[in-house]
């Protein structure tokens, strides 16, 4: 079977991940591989699928957890077709609501967009599902007659932007308006595409998955999936899962109802509200969060009574013009209390907010589902160690498994990582004094760096703890990022940050927050990382349930929930430096932990740390060609 890549060759570590997906594939399989950035792992695993795919009739599902990354696999298609003439089809492939067109519901809050989007097409309401769907004779031929004329416009490899455009311009016979959903048609071209690049949400949620796989003919034991950064797709599944009813909700939930003068259903959530607020004042004297079971809220409350309140959204949003709905957020939550996964429910107060939060525990619950079932998958990430830890927490076939660890394709020489064990973050060990070495230390190696720094920090408590003793202390800029900062706000703190390479800058932000992943630094953007400590999660109670729920299930639930998690993070936040086969930098883990037994089973067998009491020497040393 020929193998198709768009590159002259591979390169040497790329074709070992090639050669590993493909023998998962043929073998019907699921491979883990943890492959380090720069590997070419999306052309690597795409090349392997789509050649064998093409071959034997199957379907190729590429799953990202976040659209921007979409693009990369559509590049891989784009210069496959080129350079065989393939004729491959494919699709960047996203929900309804990032497609919308239509002025007011593409405005819609997320909880309620799915039922108002539904009652528009149900009632005919929405011209532009009109458009590209019809239920007349004369409405149909019309629609496919339009449809196809976009077709015409569009490469074999479609993007959602280009096709939202398309779509949004379209024009009849007479030059005037004809807009169609971009939705509709999108999901006429992933009816006849090989590869269709999406969310792990349209997989893994049984209900869309359902019903977008019956959309477009195809079942699953007929896909191949490759899920990318797979170290996400454990916490995401507990995310969909997971719910959250504060009694604010309740309170605008209320006067919601009391608009559209529903008495009965207000009254019903006055109840509820009144329930939630005994409950607290029961389970939570002189403590903030404390358990809670399933018969001890929402007794009187049934599935049938989040339908009623779904269709009150609705008419909220419909009557009002709003795009939201706080009615919508509690049915939701009813539904999900009363679903038969594994959760933690847990009621917290914070002065006057009340919040009662239902934790998934086990994301096997939704992925066991997908994996048991696919015709073979690639779950692939440069941070995926360790591997067993994966087929544990998503209960995947044990012998149908396959792991394997890649190693870096980088250049050594072009890199530093360095263990500094002098001083901790560890909770019993933080005091001013601690912090100030912690500042000394910094200020040691940060000054020897020609160029811009990122310090990540376990929190911002820590964060302001250390960078009090760093003032005045820097020889560069510092930038900071706070707490709850804006998109706009951290977007504008990166340019300024990138934009000022070559003068050099000091970011000063939190391992756990946005700057740590799916951010690159490229070229001389970025010339070092130093992790202050271990980002470990809080310890709260979802956090010791998660702990508890794991022990009992795979006995590692320290490992699992609190540690392992931790030591990713600070591999991220390491992985922003080196991007390329060019680029040059420093990784400093700064906490005596790192040389701990526990934690170096996360790290890369060619990680080849350097414990050192004298970073700063090596530091000028490595970058003294500069």
């Amino acid at each position: 079977m020929q193998i198709f890549f768009r590159f002259p060759r591979p390169r040497v570590e790329q074709k070992k991940l090639m050669d590993a997906a493909l023998e998962a594939i043929r073998g019907e399989k699921i491979l883990l591989a943890h492959a380090p950035t720069g590997l070419g792992k999306t052309d690597a695993t795409l090349s392997a699928a789509l050649s064998y795919a093409l071959e034997q009739g199957q379907r190729v599902f590429f799953l990202t957890p976040k659209i921007s990354q979409h693009e990369i696999a559509l590049d891989v298609v784009r210069g496959l077709n080129k350079k065989f003439d393939l004729g491959i089809k494919a699709i960047d492939f996203v929900g309804r609501r990032y497609m919308c067109i239509d002025p007011l519901l593409s405005k819609t809050d997320f909880e309620g967009f799915y039922e108002l989007c539904a009652r528009k097409r149900a009632r005919e309401e929405c011209i532009y599902f009109n458009n590209a769907r019809g239920s007349t004779y004369r409405q149909i031929e019309l629609a496919n007659f339009y449809k196809e004329r976009i077709f015409s416009k569009l490469s074999q490899e479609v993007s959602h932007l280009e096709l939202r455009s398309i779509c949004l311009n379209a024009k009849n016979k007479r030059g005037k308006p004809r807009k169609l959903c971009p939705y509709e048609v999108a999901i006429d071209i992933a009816n006849d595409s090989k590869l269709i690049v999406c969310d792990y949400y349209h997989l893994f949620n049984p209900k869309v998955r359902k019903r977008f796989l019956s959309k477009i003919n195809e079942t699953i034991s007929n896909c191949i999936v490759i899920v990318d950064e797979a170290h996400n797709l454990n916490e995401r599944l507990l995310s969909l899962q997971s719910a959250t009813l504060t009694n604010r909700i309740l309170e605008k939930a209320i006067k919601e109802l009391k608009q559209l003068a529903y008495t009965d259903l207000a009254e019903e959530l006055k109840k509820l509200l009144a329930e939630m607020s005994s409950l607290a004042k029961n389970k939570l004297s002189g403590q903030k969060e404390a358990f809670i079971k399933k018969d001890e809220f929402l007794n009187d409350m049934a599935t049938k009574d989040a339908d009623l309140l779904k269709d009150a959204a609705l008419d909220y949003m419909e009557a009002s013009g709003k795009a939201k709905s706080s009615i919508n957020k509690v049915a939701r939550f009813i539904e999900r209390w009363n679903a038969k996964e594994k959760f933690a429910r847990i009621i917290s107060r914070k002065e006057r907010l009340i919040k009662i939060k239902l934790r998934a525990l086990d994301a096997a619950q939704l992925s066991k589902r997908v994996f048991d079932n696919v015709h073979s998958a690639i779950l692939m990430s440069g941070t995926m160690l360790p591997l067993e830890m994966h087929v544990s927490l998503l209960s995947l076939d044990e012998g149908r498994t396959i792991m394997r660890e890649f190693s870096d394709p980088f250049p050594k020489k072009n890199r530093l990582n360095l263990i500094v064990p002098t001083r901790t973050t560890k909770y019993n060990e933080r005091n001013q004094k601690e912090f100030s070495l912690i500042a000394k230390e910094l200020e040691e190696i940060i000054n020897r760096i020609p160029g811009n720094t990122i310090v990540f920090f376990p929190s911002f408590d820590l964060l302001e703890s250390v960078s009090f003793y760093l003032e005045g202390k820097l020889n560069k800029p510092v930038l900071k990022q706070r707490r709850r900062m804006h998109s706009s706000e951290l977007a504008a703190l990166l340019d300024k940050f990138r934009d000022n390479y070559s003068r050099g800058y000091v970011l000063l932000g939190v391992a756990s927050g946005s700057l740590a992943e799916g951010i690159d630094y490229a070229g001389d953007k970025l010339l070092a990382a130093i992790i202050v400590g271990i980002p470990l999660a809080e310890m709260d109670l979802e956090r010791q349930a998660l702990i508890d729920y794991y022990e009992e299930k795979f006995g590692r639930g320290w490992h699992y929930a609190y540690l392992y998690p931790a030591i990713i993070k600070a591999l991220q936040c390491a992985g922003r430096v080196i991007r390329s086969a060019n680029d040059r930098g420093i990784a400093v883990f700064l906490d005596k932990r790192y040389v701990w037994k526990n934690f170096r089973n996360c790290f890369p067998k060619d990680f080849n740390a350097i414990k050192t009491t004298e970073p700063a020497y090596l530091v000028e040393r490595f970058f003294r060609p500069f």
